[in-house]
């Protein structure tokens, strides 16, 4: 607030008046502030009245602002990245790391609450580790880190979420509304959600005869989730001579468990021996659920065996399915079944006689090992029965689960006999008995999959460590748990919090990057890192450092706790915190010898608060780029000696003959040396005031002051200079005084050539303004030329007094240009229209930034670009472009103008197109707080008439929908405007007179036609304001 002293009058009759007192905005975050309002006097201004008025008792005021620009912080939470959402893996013990950052002010000691949300559709304690905590931040705190880990589990699950919310702030601290208040951690769908695909017990051995449909199940495990697409093909020799169909397609829908193949076996008169067919499920395509919870075809299920039948063996042949020979079984599975075979006849119930021996078909590495039947499987029984018509049975074998850190282990089943039980049936189906007997593939090799760790899981013992700063050295423990089999390794490196490589070390100078590693021999359970603390004498307040366990070798796990946590506690006084004095955050020096000069020197004072223990020394400098041609010196020091308390150092300005306008200037400190830190303010402005003239001085072009002319040349021109500076627009009033000459009083106005550019075909000009500045863009389908006489594409230009050539930007011979910018960034669309028969080119977007370069930012087929306008829907932060398409290569018009959404940084295509044929121009225009768009139509050349259709839509639902069909002969383009409060809009047709519609009723209807022929374009503007 400015220091005022002012008056007030009260009227005559009056017994009141205000003391209005204008408070000052910033942004800089603020305690509660007091002032007061005083009345000094008051005194009578009519003459003659004896009793004079007098001050009261309650002469003062007093007036409090309140804290403001969130003093005591504004609370945000962000995972890595800034970003408010994350997706992961379920892996066991990956940790999410959330920044919780507080911004604005940091005054005083807040908390702020970090809860899981009743939104959350992950479990804690089962899929993630994670609670509602409090984070208490001290004075002038600014982050804190938390983290939350991931659990695995084998049940199979889709896609959840984890929501991290702030709530509850205390001490005066916000909580910021929108982005920044959660994050959302995703865990991507798992363990085979969708479902494990295979044959059923009974679909995997069929045997069929020849007329015969084959009906093979197909399963798919539960939950079932999403759709799946399942390939099936048939193998064997001359397959397809046997079967009508030998290749297909299965579906499950949602939650669908259980589908059938179908085909038929194709009858012959031909003599066959019996036939064995494959048939193979393959290529799993699933839907509507995440890569990582994708179905998968059960390798001991994917495979069915079709028996065409002869007329011999009617009991069967018994042998090992071709998925049970050699199978793999992770000891969680408990329950694991092998597929035996009945290939051929079917006939009877048969008994089946097997056994386990421990033993394998491969030579043992040193990391396998045999297992042990009735330590690691079980069996209840050495024999099972297949009943009569079943062309399959089941071996049961249990796998024991047990906390025993296993290698790979592997055991036999061997299939010894088989038997009819049902003799009876040998009469029924033979005259002559044929016993069951066993085929070839006897023997099925089980391995069970290495288990619980057995080359160890390693972790920190224990995980969070605090140590004084004097403690000189101490060691992390890292645990090998679970099994110690052969030599591992692991690496470990550090990633510092809030600690300084010169606070400690460790051997290898880790602490300054890189990685170190530990190993584990055989039988080895634990390794120590060794880290030593540096003891200073500067304050700190908790210093922190992590030390992370990553890329184990050898077969190792890494657990839960692989990161170690370590905290050197608050220590030691303070060489002092400095900032500047607040007197001197905004100061103004003028350039010596300018024509209002006031000081040319700034004085800028540092305090030093907390300890004065030591020399420290500060820097001093000048951020700007531009500031070494005004300032004596960019930089310099300040030297605190030991108990000093406040210093000053002086900026000085130098003289020089360019035009400049008002500039601030940031003066930034640092520590060079001595310790210490910095508070806020630690960065100061300061104001260079204009010189030179920077917008110009201006003077008549006429050297001798007098223009001799003739009575017979109509009009004089007389040039106006403009010297020095040329910044801004700029406007200067003339007027004529007659002497002799008579003159007449009346508008004659005269528009005059101000400026000319070089250019070849041009095409189009845009003019707009960015960043607070004013350009123009000469479109032109051969270029516009520099000084240097090379033409490459369309010209940009910036206005300074004149319009200055800047750059060319690469073009197709373009029709229109629109300017926009989304969260404070500007780009440049260009609509190309490419050239006869080639109008299927890209139209450009580029990036344009603050100091006028232009950079390609993506490119949008279009087909003979017309037109483009940018759009953003009332009451909606959504921002979209809209591309006119006039028609293709061969001259096609019947193509769809498009519509672009702003997408995570890009644009991309957004509903289903706008059909308007030969489309030539748009506008877009609000009614009623309703938006809408127009398109023009050139030519149809469906019904190769240039009498088209030109259309309206409104924007319903986040897309255009069709408002009305207008009537237009080879319109070129469309405007709309108000006129008088009504809503017009001008079809500009070439082959007749221009259309004016006016909104009525909710439509547009033709008000006049506008008497003017072959109209190509039109513009609105005001003159003398009308």
């Amino acid at each position: 607030m400015p220091m005022v002293n002012a008056s007030v009058i009260i009227a005559d009759g009056s017994n009141t008046s205000s003391v209005d007192v204008v408070i000052l905005g910033d942004v800089t975050p603020e305690l509660r502030k007091y002032f007061t309002v005083v009345l000094e006097y008051v005194e009578l201004l009519e003459i003659g009245v004896s009793s004079r008025p007098r001050l009261g008792s309650q002469s003062s005021v007093n007036v409090t602002i309140e804290d403001d620009d969130y003093v005591y912080g504004l609370f945000k939470v962000f995972a890595q990245g800034n970003r408010s959402q994350v997706v992961v893996n379920e892996t066991g013990g990956l940790a999410v790391n959330l920044e919780f950052r507080r911004l604005g002010g940091a005054t005083g000691a807040v908390s702020v609450m970090a809860i899981i949300s009743p939104k959350s559709t992950a479990r804690v304690n089962e899929d993630f580790q994670g609670s509602d905590v409090t984070l208490s931040f001290k004075p002038r705190e600014r982050t804190k880190s938390l983290a939350i880990s991931i659990n695995s589990d084998n049940i199979p699950e889709r896609d959840e979420t984890i929501i991290v919310k702030l709530v509850n702030p205390t001490a005066g601290a916000s909580v910021a509304q929108g982005t920044g208040n959660n994050v959302t951690i995703i865990i991507q769908a798992n363990d085979v959600v969708a479902g494990y695909i295979g044959f059923s017990m009974l679909s995997q051995v069929v045997i069929v005869r020849e007329g015969e449909m084959v009906h093979l199940k197909v399963v798919r495990t539960s939950p079932a989730a999403g759709m799946v697409t399942v390939d099936w093909l048939i193998q064997g020799q001359n397959v397809t001579k046997d079967f009508n169909e030998t290749y297909g397609t299965v579906v499950f829908k949602e939650g669908q468990n259980s589908t059938y193949i179908r085909t038929r076996v194709i009858a012959d008169n031909t003599s066959e021996i019996d036939e064995q067919f494959q048939v193979i499920l393959r290529n799993p395509i699933t839907s509507g659920i995440s890569r990582t919870g994708a179905a998968e075809i059960n390798p001991r299920m994917g495979t069915a065996t079709v028996t065409v039948a002869a007329s011999n063996e009617p009991h069967g042949v018994f042998e090992f399915q071709q998925s049970s020979r050699r199978v793999t079984v992770q000891e969680s599975e408990n329950i694991v079944e092998l597929s035996v075979a009945r290939l051929f006849g079917n006939i009877g119930t048969i008994r089946l006689h097997f056994t386990i021996i421990n033993g394998s078909l491969h030579s043992l590495s040193s990391d396998e090992r045999l297992a042990a039947s009735g330590t690691d499987v079980v069996v209840n029984s050495t024999s099972i029965l297949i009943n009569n018509g079943w062309s399959v049975g089941a071996i049961p074998l249990s796998i024991v689960n047990d906390n025993l850190a296993e290698l790979d282990e592997y055991f036999l089943v061997n299939i010894t006999s088989v038997e009819l039980v049902n003799t009876s049936a040998r009469s029924i189906n033979n005259e002559t008995f044929t016993p069951p007997r066993l085929g070839q593939y006897l023997t099925s090799e089980v391995k069970i999959g290495k288990n619980d760790g057995p080359q160890g899981i390693l972790v920190f013992s224990p995980p969070r460590v605090n140590v004084p700063e004097d403690i000189a050295s101490f060691n992390l423990t890292v645990l090998r748990t679970q099994g110690t089999f052969g030599d591992i390794e692991v690496n470990y490196y550090i990633r510092r919090i809030n600690i300084e490589e010169s606070d400690f070390r460790l051997y290898g100078n880790l602490q300054m990057g890189g990685e170190g590693t530990l190993k584990f021999y055989v039988g080895e359970r634990r390794q120590n890192i060794t880290i030593f603390i540096h003891n200073d004498v500067i304050p700190e307040a908790n210093e922190q450092f992590e030390v992370r366990l990553k890329s184990p070798r050898g077969g190792a796990l890494l657990g839960l706790d692989y990161i170690a946590y370590v905290t050197v506690l608050v220590n030691d006084a303070g060489n002092g915190i400095f900032r500047f004095s607040d007197g001197s955050l905004g100061m103004t020096i003028d350039e010596p010898g300018s024509r209002h000069v006031g000081t040319t020197r700034a004085s800028f004072t540092v305090v030093r608060e907390n300890g004065t223990i030591g020399e420290v020394v500060l820097g001093w400098r000048i951020a700007n780029v531009t500031a070494s041609l005004d300032f004596k010196s960019l930089n310099g020091t300040v030297l605190f000696k030991d108990g000093e308390q406040r210093r000053s150092f002086i900026v000085e300005t130098v003289v020089d003959t360019v035009p400049e306008k008002e500039e601030r200037f940031l003066i930034v400190l640092s520590v060079l040396r001595g310790g210490g830190d910095l508070t806020s303010p630690s960065q100061a402005w300061l104001t260079f005031s204009e010189n030179d003239e920077p917008y110009g001085e201006l003077d008549f072009a006429l050297p001798p002051q007098t223009l001799n002319i003739e009575e017979t040349i109509g009009y004089a021109e007389i040039k106006v200079l403009r010297r020095k500076g040329t910044y801004g627009t700029i406007t200067v009033n003339y007027h004529t005084i007659s002497q002799t000459a008579d003159s007449s009083v009346g508008p004659l106005m005269r528009f005059g050539v101000f400026q000319s550019f070089q250019t070849q075909n041009a095409q189009t000009w845009y003019s707009f303004s960015a960043y607070g500045k004013q350009y123009l863009l000469l479109g032109a389908s051969n270029g516009s030329l520099r000084n240097d006489d090379v033409n490459i594409g369309s010209g940009l230009f910036y206005w300074q007094g004149v319009y200055t050539h800047i750059t060319n930007i690469t073009t197709n011979n373009p029709v229109q240009f629109e300017s926009f910018d989304i969260n404070g960034q500007y780009y440049i669309a260009v609509a190309n229209h490419g050239s006869e028969n080639n109008h299927e080119v890209d139209s450009t977007i580029y990036r344009m930034f603050e100091n006028g370069t232009v950079l390609h930012f993506q490119d949008i087929s279009t087909q003979g670009g017309s037109d483009v306008k940018f759009f953003r829907p009332q009451g909606s932060g959504d921002s979209y472009l809209i591309f006119a398409n006039m028609k293709d290569n061969s001259g096609n018009t019947a193509v769809l103008s498009k519509v672009y959404k702003w997408v995570n940084g890009r644009f991309v295509e957004h509903g289903p197109g706008l059909n308007c044929r030969g489309a030539s121009g748009l506008a877009l225009f609000r009614v009623n707080n309703r938006n809408f768009l127009a398109i023009s139509s050139y030519y149809d050349s469906v019904n190769r008439n240039y009498q088209s259709k030109s259309v309206t839509f409104e924007w319903r639902n986040d897309q255009f929908v069709l408002l009305s069909e207008i009537t237009t002969n080879g319109a070129t383009g469309v405007e709309y405007f108000m006129l008088d409060g009504d809503h017009i809009l001008l079809f500009v047709n070439s082959r007749s007179s221009p259309g004016l519609y006016k909104w009525n009723a909710g439509t547009f209807v033709l008000h006049q036609d506008v008497p003017i022929t072959n109209a190509k374009s039109v513009k609105e503007f005001l003159l003398n304001n009308e």
